[in-house]
């Protein structure tokens, strides 16, 4: 009795273990079913990470370039306006001097005895021009140079000279000389005048 229950509970542990085996072969075949059959992985991580990181940079580097030419874009145009402005103050200057020319009388030259102290002589050259505005004033410089030059010999005598040394005794007799001039030809008027060389002996 023993021996026949016994074969008839071998088949059923058999069909357990076939079960189980078969479970098994489920589980594992199932498991590479399911890897082969599943979807590749998402990408969505380093899409986050260039969404994250490369689009800010985008922005950035935008931002700097639209600066940069709105930048640019406003200096060129002050430039060009800045361009007919001086062109504008160019063109006023070229107005302004073509209205009021300059011209020259070139004076003789002018040779006095100066007073040196201790009773010494000293010589005082000058090379002088006067300037004027007006081309019609020049004949009128040429009729009165003779009194021009009295007036500046009366003058010229007197100076000593320390009277001429340094930029201020140079700057006043500049004054002195243009005052003179113009006494002489009044109601005309000179702009200045200039020395052209000065030397005292």
């Amino acid at each position: 009795m023993l021996k026949k229950k016994a074969k008839k509970e071998a088949p059923a542990d058999t069909e357990a273990e076939a079960e189980d085996a078969g479970d098994d072969a489920e589980a594992d075949g199932g498991g590479e079913d399911a890897g082969a059959g599943a979807p590749p992985p998402k990408k969505g991580g380093l899409m986050k990470k260039l969404l994250m990181f490369g689009l800010p940079a985008v922005i950035v580097l935008l931002g700097g370039a639209g600066a940069a030419i709105m930048f640019l874009g406003g200096e060129s145009e002050t430039a060009a306006h800045g361009g007919e402005h001086v062109a504008e103050g160019g063109d006023g200057h070229q107005e302004m001097a073509e209205a009021e020319p300059f011209f020259f009388y070139e004076m003789p030259e002018l040779l006095v005895n100066i007073n040196g102290g201790n009773g010494k002589t000293s010589f005082l050259k000058l090379k002088l021009n006067i300037e004027v505005t007006e081309e019609e004033l020049l004949p009128v410089l040429d009729e009165s140079m003779p009194r021009v030059i009295d007036r500046y010999q009366g003058f010229l005598r007197e100076l000593r000279p320390e009277d001429l040394s340094g930029s201020a005794g140079y700057y006043r007799l500049k004054l002195e000389l243009l005052r003179r001039v113009n006494l002489a030809i009044a109601p005309a008027e000179a702009e200045a005048v200039n020395i052209d060389q000065m030397l005292i002996q």
